[in-house]
């Protein structure tokens, strides 16, 4: 068989493998996909050979077409060759996944027409993200840059036994390309575009010897904004600057040993997002969503830091056994200012802030035979959240009855003599301290029962004991609470202290 003639055939059938279903959207889409969506060939003395992408959505490693879930999966090539750096692409061409992307900070994913959005620090998701096999679902931190990637899957459906209760939409593992100890290799590759966009993204693998290597891979990505921005001497709106670094390192002490260390460190420093009023017009601006925008600077942009440190331990008992272990921590400082009533007028705005801190540990045991896979283990979850909003009210725009009166009212009377002078900017603080603990044990089973029938059953049950404080600042009160959640009880106190300055007429 002609090897060239092979190669120009995979690669077409992958092409269209991910173009036509974006087209029909049909089920058809998966398969086809699985069955291309990355393909390795080899050639031998006498023949060649195809292999499928392999997949570990069922935590160990098989060949897509053998895994019994609603699976969609891109290899290495395809990312590279169509230019997929975020989530919000990679879901262009994934059936039953949607993912808005408009700050880093505040994404939203539907999965089977499921959202998952809320951001705070007591939300439980209900997508979960993965990187590198940790547990990264906390909305602000769910949304990194995709370089020198290795696969990326998206399970579609319930998938707790496996992933945890947070995956009972769907659960999406992303997997980044690890040090490699058998030879040295690297890229650089830079990109221009509209808007002033320039991108550098570059890697290296050194193979220090047969048992160490060292992969350092790097991102760098700025663009202007590209929505006109009605406020003189001002930006436009949804600029871009982004720096991503990763360090990954590799020890095999011994053949039936695998260790991965990987750190990874992303900076976001976007300008203001755009926020625009159908509804009502700024001066020398209207209400359509696709012309320039209106809107008061905020005090500060979007600013987003999150480091994270990761270490993979993989050790073959023997032919049949193995155990994993998964461990990672991750920190993440997030603040965006945005204008809430989305005109000129400077009626209402917000400052969201997160401070997050996650640390997991799981160790997994699998065993492998001619037709069944058991796999079981636990695992053990800590997060300290910090999530808070400053509320700016202008009460001059509020008591004049804005959006339908545009006119501040400077004064309010409360009788035919006396008037109370109007603020033009009050701040109310809610902000939430969540420190929750979540250990789980799970069991699962796969058994196949013919060339069309695979049985696949599995079973999890996790343990939280969560303790939340939400404290409340306003003007003329101030309140507390405190909610302590376990297993079998919760147990709250509330309590509240009125200011006791008072206002002189």
């Amino acid at each position: 068989m002609n090897v060239n003639k092979l190669v120009f055939q995979a690669t077409k059938l992958k092409t269209l493998a991910m173009i036509i279903p974006s087209l029909i959207a049909t089920g058809a889409y998966a398969q086809t996909t699985e069955q291309a969506t990355k393909q390795v060939i080899e050639q031998g003395n006498e023949e060649s050979k195809i292999e499928q992408i392999v997949v570990t959505a069922q935590q160990h490693a098989q060949p897509i077409t053998e895994v019994p879930l609603a699976l969609t999966a891109f290899g290495a090539t395809d990312l590279e060759k169509m230019n997929l750096t975020d989530l919000e692409r990679i879901a262009s061409l994934t059936p039953g996944l949607i993912v808005q992307q408009q700050t880093d900070s505040s994404p939203s994913f539907v999965i089977r027409g499921v959202e998952a959005a809320n951001a705070g620090a007591a939300a439980e998701p209900t997508i979960s993200i993965f990187y590198n096999g940790i547990d990264s679902s906390r909305s602000r931190s769910s949304v990194k840059e995709l370089y020198d990637i290795e696969r990326i899957e998206i399970a579609k459906g319930p998938q707790g036994t496996l992933f945890g209760r947070g995956a009972s939409t769907g659960a999406i593992a992303i997997h980044t390309k690890k040090a490699d100890t058998e030879g040295n290799e690297g890229f650089v590759e830079a990109r221009l575009g509209n808007y002033n966009l320039q991108s550098v993204t570059g890697a290296y693998n050194f193979a220090v010897n047969e048992e160490f290597g060292i992969r350092i891979a790097g991102s760098r990505r700025t663009r202007d904004g590209y929505v006109d921005n009605l406020t003189p001497d001002e930006d436009k709106f949804n600029d871009d600057d982004m720096l991503a670094a990763r360090v990954s390192l590799k020890w095999i002490p011994r053949d039936d040993v695998n260790v991965d260390f990987i750190f990874d460190h992303q900076n976001d420093s976007d300008g203001e997002a755009v926020t625009k009023s159908i509804v009502v017009a700024s001066p020398g601006g209207n209400t359509s969503a696709f012309t320039a925008s209106g809107q008061n600077p905020s005090p500060v942009e979007q600013s987003r830091r999150q480091t994270g440190y990761t270490l993979l331990v993989d050790w073959d008992i023997n032919e049949n056994w193995s155990l994993s272990s998964l461990t990672g921590y991750r920190q993440l400082w997030s603040q965006n200012g945005f204008d809430i009533d989305g005109t000129t007028y400077d009626a209402f705005s917000a400052l969201p802030h997160d401070n997050q801190k996650m640390a997991s540990q799981e160790l997994r045991f699998s065993y492998t035979g001619d037709a069944t896979t058991v796999i079981f283990g636990g695992s053990y979850y800590n997060d300290k959240s910090v999530s808070g909003t400053d509320f700016v009210v202008n009460e001059q725009y509020l008591l004049a009855g804005f959006p339908k009166n545009l006119t501040p009212l400077t004064e309010l009377p409360i009788s035919e003599d006396v008037s109370v002078p109007l603020n033009t900017g009050n701040v109310s603080s809610s902000v939430t301290d969540n420190d929750r603990d979540s250990f789980s044990i799970f069991s699962n089973v796969n058994v196949t029962l013919s060339d069309r029938l695979i049985l696949d059953a599995g079973l999890r049950y996790t343990w939280d004991k969560a303790k939340i404080r939400l404290n409340g600042f306003a003007i003329h009160l101030r309140w507390h609470a405190i909610i302590r959640v376990s297993e079998r009880f919760i147990w709250w106190q509330l309590f509240w202290r009125a200011n006791n300055n008072k206002r002189r007429l």
